[in-house]
């Protein structure tokens, strides 16, 4: 099947000599994924050698005009931006697709059209037989975890390694791209064939159980039926009906499942984790003059909604960080401001006033006015899609593939006015012009791989704990962009593991010993600190850090000063009440200590089994059993508003009531079995009380599916197995844990990822080693000790690299010790 399938396509172009189109069309879309400037560079190089005629006719349509007005608004956001690295990208887009559409318009003929068309379905055909590969292979994985509900499980499913509802938004794009191809294409064979196609097409939107996707979809059936209806006649109607039916059909009989999770994501407010979506985004619009009160006229800058949330904290505690807006609306408003909206909003109206009235004067040609009513279609759905899920500005994909929807309408704009230039000053001006620009994105675009590219051998060289080196690297980069905020945050990171070191102590005046290694680096790193504060005087995290440089120095006026400065921004984070509970520790504050505590209990229950609360029990156990039984009270009383209070709850009821905490603990799994930790705790308390049972192995497989980078899980599966004497597995399972517990991540690690389009390191809280008492603790020389004696006592040798650089490590953390 598959090798006549090439062999078609093989027929197709060779017969219609498009070879030469058909590999230019394939290598510019490759250059437009792989990096979009370069695809402009060897534009600006054919509109420059071009040679031209002496005079030139540039017919001025509408679509240009709604281009003028983009471009006008994107520079302007572009240039008040307050990141302008993150908003050159998609002015480079725009103007990538605007030259795009300049040759198109001038040189594509309908032949050419038609070539363009093929080559999209085709390219549709090989992502979309993946894309089915990739639901089989997910769907057999949740299947052997014993998950029934598809829904539950959905976030697991990223085909291409992109996420499941970006993805469900481009394969719904291809659907008029490849019945469109269906429409010109006379030969039955191929006609078949791309039944087929668009039957899978829809079946891998099926899949995605998305009810934003599964709406767009059914608009979009309904408005391409209607076409074929009327425009292609009753029996194709029938044929293309049937066929996608027939296919939805067989997929229900042979994967009930799959037809049991169709029906709850119709149901749209069924499960528990469709009404915590629906809630968040209810709550998120209750407050979103919050968002857009800020920068109302041109926005954060494109690409820098991020920024915004530093100024709006968390509505709740059971919320978390989303780097996208709720609907691109909000986006543009937040991004661009109200210039940028409007200008999108009358771009999208004026590509939709083409299609339409060109299907309105189109006579005694259905297979034009097909071809007319399926693209407006496209373009139709992709904003309603956009309305339920923001993807456009979010993933190149999606924006090449909208991007040739506006390539195949802007051949059939209507001219407003025909401009005729001499092939003189004017044309050498407008080349001059379009050279410069160009120009001045790819160095912008250039500067940000090197940063990008510098970024990255800082992160190596910190988590090889070369942090002198990692400093190098930092500096260069700031070279380049001496404003940039996370390459300032990584700066102070590195500084402060040169500058000092927090530890675990026993005393009666501190649980935390801290030790000063490099005098003129603290200063440094105090300067670094308030430098940052200048950039971004919203960031939680900086306040956090400029308080324990307050506590180091002795000055507990200014320690708490910053400290409720970090919490005001970010009041739900249990590091920081952390902080607070060890200042007032120090402080003999037994109040402020007692009630700190037991909000860190309330916000993060699994702080109970740290290195931290293990030193608090020890100092005031009395103190610290009353916070944890106040926070036991107050997350009971919580826990009937929320599943997440619950799943806190039923985590600190764990050493108190183990059979409480049990049943609590399988309700959760149940209403919401995309929970990790839960499946952990419940497959550890089943441990307990009936030890080496296949179930509880089968518990904590799943939490691990769900989870792969949770070191709890490692260690626990580990020790599943150390006990059944499988030592093989269990000592693979204890060298995972050890690597994953020493790159620990922070609760701002996502932000700052997408806060300038680096990558993070994993754990960006100062002090860096706070991280490690703060978390469950595990026993790291019990650990090494296992796997040395594993190791010797079976003669293995390939893992001493990895353990030399995991001893080194946890020795600079004051972990282990030769």
């Amino acid at each position: 099947m598959f090798s006549k399938v090439i062999e078609l396509i093989g027929n197709f172009f060779l017969r219609n000599n498009d070879v030469k189109w058909t590999l230019a069309i394939a290598i510019s879309t490759i250059l437009a994924i792989y990096s979009v400037w370069i695809l402009l560079l060897l534009l600006c190089i054919f509109f420059i050698l071009k040679k031209a005629p002496s005079y030139s006719k540039i017919n001025f349509g509408l679509i240009d005009l709604g281009f003028i007005f983009l471009l006008v608004s994107e520079l302007f956001s572009t240039i008040f931006s307050e990141y302008a690295y993150n908003s050159i990208s998609s002015t480079t887009n725009l103007f990538a697709v605007l030259f795009l559409c300049k040759i198109f318009k001038s040189h594509l003929t309908k032949n050419h059209e038609k070539t363009f068309i093929v080559t999209l379905s085709m390219g549709s055909f090989f992502l979309l037989v993946w894309t089915f590969r990739e639901f089989l292979i997910h769907f057999s994985i949740v299947s052997s975890l014993g998950f029934t509900e598809l829904n539950n499980v959905k976030n697991y499913y990223t085909p291409f390694g992109i996420f499941n509802n970006e993805w469900a938004s481009i394969i719904l794009l291809f659907l008029p791209i490849n019945l469109i191809c269906w429409s010109i294409i006379k030969n039955k064979e191929y006609k078949f064939f791309l039944l087929l196609l668009c039957s899978l097409n829809i079946l891998c939107v099926v899949f995605s159980f998305s009810r934003g996707a599964y709406l767009s979809l059914f608009l979009l059936l309904i408005i391409l039926n209607v076409g074929i209806l009327k425009y292609e006649g009753l029996k194709k109607f029938y044929l293309f009906n049937s066929f996608w039916i027939s296919a939805l059909i067989i997929t229900f009989y042979f994967l009930p499942q799959v037809k049991n999770s169709f029906v709850t994501t119709l149901s749209f407010n069924k499960t528990t984790s469709q009404k915590r979506s629906i809630n968040g985004r209810i709550h998120f619009l209750k407050n979103i003059d919050a968002f857009l009160n800020e920068k109302p006229i041109l926005g954060y800058g494109p690409g820098n909604y991020v920024l915004s949330t530093y100024r709006n904290p968390l509505p709740n505690e059971d919320s978390k960080f989303t780097p996208r807006a709720v609907n691109i609306i909000v986006q543009l408003f937040i991004e661009r401001g109200l210039l940028g909206l409007l200008c999108y909003m009358f771009f999208t109206c004026i590509v939709l006033v083409v299609l339409y009235k060109r299907l309105l004067k189109t006579f005694n040609d259905n297979k034009q006015k097909f071809f007319f009513t399926a693209l407006l279609a496209g373009v139709f759905v992709a904003g309603i899609r956009e309305l339920t899920f923001s993807s456009l500005f979010s993933n190149d994909y999606l924006y090449l593939l909208f991007s040739a929807y506006i390539l195949l309408a802007v051949r059939y704009d209507f001219s407003i006015k025909t401009i005729q230039i001499s092939n003189g000053f004017h044309l050498k001006l407008a080349k001059i012009s379009f050279f410069c620009i160009t120009a001045l994105i790819i160095y912008f675009q250039i500067n940000k791989a090197q940063l990008i590219n510098t970024n990255n051998n800082f992160i190596e060289s910190f988590n090889n704990n070369s942090f002198d080196k990692s400093l190098l690297y930092i500096n260069r980069g700031l070279s380049f962009s001496h404003k940039n905020l996370l390459l300032n945050k990584h700066k102070a990171i590195a500084i402060s593991r040169l500058a000092f070191t927090v530890k675990a102590a026993s005393s009666d005046f501190s649980v935390v010993n801290v030790t000063i290694t490099d005098t003129t680096k603290f200063r440094q790193l105090k300067r670094t600190l308030k430098y940052n504060l200048k950039l971004n005087a919203f960031d939680d995290e900086i306040y956090h850090g400029l308080a324990w440089v307050s506590f180091i120095e002795d000055n507990p006026d200014g320690a708490n000063e910053y400290l409720d400065r970090a919490i005001e921004l970010s009041p739900y984070k249990g590091l920081y009440y952390c902080s607070r509970a060890i200042f007032s520790f120090k402080d003999k504050d037994t109040l402020a200590f007692k009630k700190n505590l037991c909000k860190v209990l309330q916000l993060n229950p699994e702080f109970s089994e740290s290195k931290l609360f293990e030193m608090f029990m020890e100092q005031k156990p009395i103190l610290s059993l009353k916070a944890k039984k106040l926070a036991l009270f107050k997350l009971k009383k919580k826990s009937e508003e929320s599943i997440m209070m619950k799943a806190r709850y039923a985590r600190l009821l764990m050493d108190d009531n183990p059979q409480e905490s049990i049943k609590i603990l399988k309700e959760i799994t149940e209403s919401l079995p995309n929970l990790t930790r839960p499946w952990l705790y419940l497959a550890y308390l089943e441990e307990l009380s009936k030890p080496e049972e296949l179930k509880n192995r089968q518990l904590v497989n799943r939490a691990m599916a769900l989870s792969s980078g949770d070191y709890l899980a490692s260690f626990y599966l580990g020790n599943y197995f150390k006990s059944i004497e499988n030592h093989t597995y269990a000592s693979f399972l204890y060298l995972q844990t050890l690597e994953q517990y020493s790159v620990l991540m922070s609760d701002g690690y996502r932000r700052n990822s997408f806060l300038s389009g680096f990558e993070s390191l994993n754990n960006i809280e100062i002090p860096n080693d706070l991280l490690y008492l703060f978390n469950p603790d595990i026993p790291v020389e019990n650990l090494f000790q296992f796997l040395k004696t594993y190791q010797r006592t079976n003669n293995i040798k390939k893992y001493q690299k990895q353990m030399s650089r995991l001893e080194y490590k946890y020795g600079n953390l004051g972990r282990y010790v030769e």
